[in-house]
């Protein structure tokens, strides 16, 4: 038990330390960002209001239009590495859930971009904030579509993200659906305990959904994996909203 304490004391530790680096690296990157991206924005604004006489390349504003939204799109990413990164301990953050979600994709773009797999997303309007924080929250989303991701990449899979608000329970509702294999029903008790993987030697530290659990259980809500009798895995975050 001991040995286990220490791994995960030396795991978040490191998590720690990563954050760190990353909220000082997507600071650096902010500047250059910002600076490209309103010399481009100016260059087109230049280039638009010149003598319509003067023959200019379409393909050359085509480009820079392009240049300037792929730009915006690495500010995006900058923007939710910083909020992810944040190491606050309050829990009395207003919170988007939808945001949340849109942010972990952003992050986890690589790691899906060149697989064969549909990500399906259903949001609800108007959805209420909760209280709580935002770079918790964050984690768990990144770690749940994470293990959606690798379920079905090699199976051109689809994974089914959505949000909705219980008027019952005053709860915001976030669900993770795939179709990958599943969870083996003997497994299912084990995935919130510490350090039970499922994944090959190396490929896991069993701390990911305990973590997830955990995070989620400060936030007075409730993570569940939901057994169905249709292929893939399911799992659904309930947080209260207090309103």
């Amino acid at each position: 038990q001991k040995e286990r304490t220490q791994k995960q004391l030396i795991r978040s530790e490191s998590l720690a330390a990563i954050g760190q680096l990353v909220a000082g690296v997507a600071h650096e990157l902010n500047n250059p960002l910002t600076t490209v991206t309103s010399l481009i924005q100016a260059t087109i604004e230049d280039i638009e209001q010149l003598d319509s006489e003067i023959s200019l390349d379409a393909d050359m504003i085509d480009d820079l239009k392009f240049a300037d939204k792929e730009l915006d799109r690495a500010r995006s990413i900058v923007s939710s590495l910083l909020g992810l990164s944040r190491q606050t301990q309050t829990y009395s953050e207003s919170v988007d859930i939808n945001a949340v979600i849109k942010d972990a994709l952003r992050i986890l773009y690589n790691q899906y971009k060149h697989c064969e797999l549909n990500i399906d997303e259903t949001y609800a309007r108007d959805l209420p904030d909760i209280k709580g924080n935002f770079a918790n929250l964050g984690q768990v989303a990144l770690n749940i579509i994470q293990n959606a991701i690798q379920a079905v990449m090699d199976m051109n899979g689809t994974i089914f993200l959505s949000t909705h608000y219980d008027v019952n329970t005053r709860q915001v509702v976030f669900l993770c659906k795939d179709t990958g294999p599943g969870i083996s029903e003997d497994v299912q008790e084990d995935i919130f305990k510490p350090f039970f993987t499922t994944k090959a030697v190396g490929k896991g530290t069993g701390l990911g959904l305990y973590i997830c659990h955990e995070i989620i259980v400060k936030h007075g809500g409730t993570l569940k994996y939901q057994k169905g009798n249709e292929p893939g895995a399911v799992f659904e975050v309930r947080l209260p909203t207090g309103g």
